[in-house]
């Protein structure tokens, strides 16, 4: 049984936008670029700065890797 997560409906229509523009740059090739990988990387890095007690390995998988666990914590289970 699936679950559900309660979302705004401005965060959602913000994620959709976003999966468009990832969907559009990947189907352009941006993710075969040679700085795809090192800007992620430098985004975590930044990130990681103002997230205490992380490290940036830490804060690239909460950020990018599928079926983090944390980053699900943000938003209530809903019936």
């Amino acid at each position: 049984m699936p679950q559900y997560v309660k979302i705004s409906v401005s965060e959602l229509a913000n994620l959709i936008r976003c999966e468009n523009k990832l969907s559009a740059l990947e189907c352009g090739g941006v993710d075969n670029w040679s700085w795809y990988s090192d800007s992620m990387w430098e985004y975590a890095r930044i990130a990681a700065e103002n997230m205490v007690g992380m490290s940036v390995d830490e804060v690239y998988e909460l950020m990018f890797e599928p079926n983090s666990e944390e980053v699900l914590k943000r938003y209530p289970i809903v019936d």
